[in-house]
């Protein structure tokens, strides 16, 4: 049966924990597609402008791009400055008709359906590319097509094995939509394969807030604390071990070490701290 969903409303169609593992893809020069660099007949030469050189550069970058699903550093870096963070592209938006502003909110949907078409395909890398093509002209006031496409985004980023970049999608698509329940599963496990566990619990503590009844999210807000209470544990014995042996070079000029000092807790959970003599050997009695 066909998906009746709308391409407007249709997000990725999988959730972060069962997010399929990358696969060797073709490379961009030799794709038969190249929706990407030639679909540009409703960009408005007003929004054109805002797009600077760096942004171009990068995407040329990405035609020249070789076999593999490793994307060019360069036009990751742009793609997070020039992308997310354009002021001057907002500004310009502003002259825009709504007319103008519909139709590269159509283009950037368009760009949305055809990254999740590549995905389907095990096509990551070049997800990720339509995805932020579609980022790249969709205006800044169409906040609910720029969180699906950075949710998705980050989705190609999970895939490609590139957490760093995944999670900073995550913070973007947050910033717009607060609640957007499958970027925060994707966000919380992202955190907690970072080891940022904290952080990891509260996404997971806010999901379940949201809806009680997803149980990835229930699961982790059992799993979680006691994982932080095993890391704090073996943080504060290993602080502990560098205090102890502090002390000693400290101490072994006068004779002491840390053995001389005895801690103990109290019923209040303060330590009281005993100094502690070192024993005199028992002296031996000669022969009479």
């Amino acid at each position: 049966m066909e998906d009746t969903k709308s391409d407007d409303e249709s997000d990725i169609f999988f959730d972060c924990e069962s997010a399929a593992q990358p696969q060797p893809v073709t490379s961009f020069k030799d794709q038969e597609s190249t929706d990407v660099n030639t679909k540009t007949g409703v960009k408005s030469e007003v929004l054109n402008a805002a797009y600077s050189n760096d942004n171009q550069e990068a995407a040329a970058e990405v035609n020249d791009t070789s076999e593999g699903n490793e994307l060019p550093e360069s036009l990751l870096d742009n793609l997070n400055i020039n992308e997310l963070k354009d002021e001057k592209k907002e500004e310009e938006e502003e002259v825009l008709s709504e007319e103008e502003i519909e139709k590269l909110r159509a283009e950037a949907v368009d760009f949305k359906v055809k990254g999740n078409g590549e995905y389907k395909e095990r096509k990551f890398a070049e997800a990720y590319e339509l995805y932020s093509e579609g980022l790249r002209i969709c205006p800044k006031s169409c906040t609910k097509e720029r969180s699906l496409l950075l949710g998705n985004r980050c989705a190609s980023s999970m895939a490609l094995q590139k957490k760093d970049m995944a999670i900073a999608d995550c913070n973007e698509a947050l910033k717009l939509d607060p609640n957007y329940v499958k970027v925060l599963l994707r966000r919380g496990q992202l955190l907690e394969d970072t080891e940022k566990l904290d952080e990891s619990l509260a996404d997971y503590k806010k999901i379940v807030e949201i809806d009680p009844t997803i149980p990835v999210a229930r699961a982790a807000c059992m799993r979680l604390p006691k994982m932080i209470e095993v890391r704090n544990e073996k943080m504060k014995t290993e602080m502990m071990g560098q205090l102890k042996s502090l002390g000693n070079k400290l101490l072994s000029p006068f004779g002491l070490s840390t053995n001389n000092f005895k801690m103990e807790q109290n019923e209040n959970g303060a330590y009281n701290v005993q100094f502690v003599q070192n024993q005199q050997p028992p002296q031996q009695s000669g022969d009479s």
